[in-house]
């Protein structure tokens, strides 16, 4: 985890690396966690332009992600409510129901 370095060789840096991410993300910070502390996971949240943070009070530090399932489970299932089915291509975000609009397969092949 300490070696790794997504902005490494890239233009900007980590910064630019994020920066240039458009998927959906949802970051879940336990504020008892020391590996990943909960300002990381914030400036993570400032750098991905489409993200979400939520924080968890928990006093079981790393582990709270595996054991605070009470609270992360309706804080994912919304975070998936809401963006399931989401495809990113570029600028553009398709769903499902785009395909449908058009009369086209959902599966994301299109009738030429």
């Amino acid at each position: 985890m300490d070696t790794h370095d997504m902005g490494r060789g890239r233009k900007g840096g980590v910064a630019g690396a994020l920066g240039d991410m458009n998927q959906p993300a949802l970051i879940v910070s336990i504020d008892s966690d020391v590996l990943y502390p909960p300002y990381e996971q914030m400036e993570l949240h400032q750098l991905l332009p489409n993200s979400q943070f939520e924080s968890i009070r928990n006093d079981d530090g790393h582990d709270g992600f595996l054991l605070a399932q009470e609270e992360i489970g309706p804080i994912l299932g919304d975070f998936l409510d809401k963006n399931a089915g989401v495809i990113n291509f570029g600028n553009h975000a398709f769903s499902p129901s785009d395909a449908e609009e058009r009369d086209e397969p959902s599966d994301g092949r299109s009738r030429l």
